[in-house]
């Protein structure tokens, strides 16, 4: 997803800053003897952070425990020394394990004094759980003062239990063959008169759903059928139905049925224990 990054002079109004007030989790991949995370924040007084020479990554992780909005990211300079962060880039992650470059791996303009905020705004909101701060090159020693914000995600979308339902009916189902105790060496393999394995025809469908509103996590899915119409002479019938691929966003329903169905009605539950 391509994002709308501009140059401020302020964040977004109602936007929280979360290094300052201690809302998020901060690791480094190095710091110089008493040069930490102590000194990050913006406004800080404190000895700066400053990653050490030897350090190939230079990076900061800021991580929450829920995803959360990023709506902006400010950095500034040392504050005792004319150092700072002349370029970087950020990633970001939604599961704590595929990471993805922001508009492709972009290198963002830093500093050129050490008291200037350069704040960046993000357009549409980044959601993610971590967001990666990475050092490509430095005034002197890299070292920064920086801060991240966020603007709530409202609790109450995760309050919400969405319920729909759908119907599929007969045109919806592929048919595909489920062989059956095929043994391709065996000589007394069963075959039909045109000599192809002893098969059963299952009848398949997967559908995307969209969920109404966009959960902040991965919800948990519920379905149900809730009416089933067979063709004529047709009594016995399996049915496999299940949720798989689930997002924030959305997920799939898959069906498996043993017979070809006139119609089936479907309901799913989706929330946030």
């Amino acid at each position: 997803m391509k994002y709308l990054i501009s140059n401020s002079n302020t964040p977004p109004p109602n936007s929280i800053p979360v290094i300052c007030n201690g809302l998020i989790n901060i690791t480094t991949s190095s710091h110089e003897p008493n040069h930490s995370i102590v000194g990050l924040p913006i406004n800080s007084n404190s000895l700066p952070l400053i990653f050490q020479l030897t350090d190939r990554k230079k990076q900061l992780i800021f991580g929450s425990t829920t995803v959360q909005n990023f709506v902006a990211f400010s950095i500034r300079g040392r504050n005792d020394s004319p150092h700072w962060i002349q370029q970087f880039i950020l990633r970001y992650t939604i599961n704590g394990i595929d990471w993805l470059d922001i508009n492709d791996g972009i290198h963002l303009c830093g500093n050129n004094d050490q008291n200037t905020i350069i704040t960046y705004v993000f357009e549409p909101p980044i959601r993610a759980l971590a967001i990666s701060f990475e050092v490509i090159s430095f005034a002197v020693s890299p070292t920064l003062r920086c801060e991240l914000f966020i603007t709530p995600i409202t609790t109450s979308i995760d309050d919400i239990i969405q319920t729909s339902s759908l119907t599929l009916n007969s045109r919806h189902f592929s048919a595909l063959p489920d062989i059956q105790n095929l043994n391709l060496n065996s000589s007394e393999a069963s075959t039909t008169k045109n000599n192809s394995p002893n098969e059963t025809v299952f009848y398949e469908n997967i559908t995307r759903i969209v969920f109404r509103k966009e959960f902040s996590r991965v919800p948990n899915v519920q379905l149900g059928i809730t009416s089933i119409q067979n063709h004529p002479k047709t009594q016995n019938v399996q049915i496999t139905i299940q949720p798989i691929n689930i997002t924030t966003k959305d997920f799939d329903v898959y069906i498996k049925t043993s017979i070809k169905i006139k119609s089936i009605d479907i309901q799913y539950t989706a929330n946030i224990n």
